[in-house]
């Protein structure tokens, strides 16, 4: 189960501020948005951001890579890592011009009153 800890920072800041921040700075002011959702659900932490992008987003093997080349796109796969050691869940989808990352991630209670506190 997560604890509020090191590695939920980790994930809420990859989530809203690099990828998605810089997504969105290809735009124009107009037609950026970015929407968060958290909440705790059936013992679980949900956490879903979704983003304006330009175009749809580039894969590899079914994975997507960032379309910035070289030692980038690291970011996705940390979420994944992380995702993985607590037994959570990820989904990832996109469409022509909007990007969506869903986590689902099991929490202790004591982290659940945390998170409302937070929120």
């Amino acid at each position: 189960m997560i604890e509020l800890d090191a590695d939920l920072t980790v994930v809420d800041s990859l989530l809203k501020s690099g990828n998605v921040m810089e997504a969105c700075a290809l735009l124009s002011e107009h037609d950026r948005f970015i929407r968060v959702y958290i909440d705790v659900k059936r013992g679980h932490l949900y956490i879903s951001v979704t983003n304006s992008s330009k175009g749809r987003a580039a894969k590899q093997n079914g994975r997507y890579v960032s379309a910035k080349g070289g030692f980038h796109g690291l970011g996705l796969l940390r979420v994944d890592r992380l995702v993985d050691k607590y037994g959570g869940y990820v989904k990832r989808r996109d469409e022509e011009g909007v990007f969506t990352s869903e986590i689902m991630l099991p929490c202790s209670a004591r982290s659940e009153l945390a998170v409302h506190a937070r929120i």
